[in-house]
């Protein structure tokens, strides 16, 4: 058990960032276009990210 909120939070953090990291790899192998760079805007991106999520958990 962590013995400070410092490395609480850097606890949680990490584990947060490393299921993030999972789930766009999996998205990245099931949706190639996520591998090449997409010249949309910021918004445009979240929202293509949000609708392959929701394509991944349809099929």
């Amino acid at each position: 058990r962590p013995q400070n909120v410092k490395k609480l939070f850097n606890l949680r953090y990490s584990s947060l960032r490393n299921a993030v990291e999972r789930s766009l790899g999996i998205l990245k192998m099931r949706f190639p276009i996520l591998k090449i760079s997409i010249s949309f805007d910021m918004s445009m991106q979240v929202e293509l990210v949000k609708v392959l999520c929701c394509l991944h958990n349809f099929i």
